[in-house]
């Protein structure tokens, strides 16, 4: 989530509830992963998902005494709104007559 939001980035503590396999990558490994081109659709996806969650978690009635919900899911809707938007962008720059 702080990748996707570019915010600060902390250590987190996860406990599973079921058996769990897991890849561990280091912040470096995963920045760089997020930053390749190839990877955009994935990215894209994953923000989604993140996004999808984040309006669940928003929907709970607990969710009034934690702000912060509200405060990241509002940073990551103006992010895919700003990456729908260059991809628009670029889709018509693509089909203009000029171009084709």
């Amino acid at each position: 989530m702080e990748s996707f939001l570019q915010l600060d980035k902390f250590c987190q503590t996860v406990v599973c509830t079921r058996p769990t396999e897991y890849y561990e990558l280091s912040l470096h490994q995963w920045t760089k992963l997020l930053q390749l081109k190839e990877n955009e659709r994935y990215v894209e996806m994953m923000k989604r998902r993140l996004q999808l969650r984040m309006t669940s978690r928003l929907s709970r009635p607990t969710a009034k005494h934690v702000p912060l919900y509200g405060i990241l899911l509002k940073r990551l809707s103006q992010l895919i709104h700003e990456a729908d938007d260059t991809s628009r962008q670029v889709r018509l720059i693509c089909c203009t007559p000029e171009t084709i």
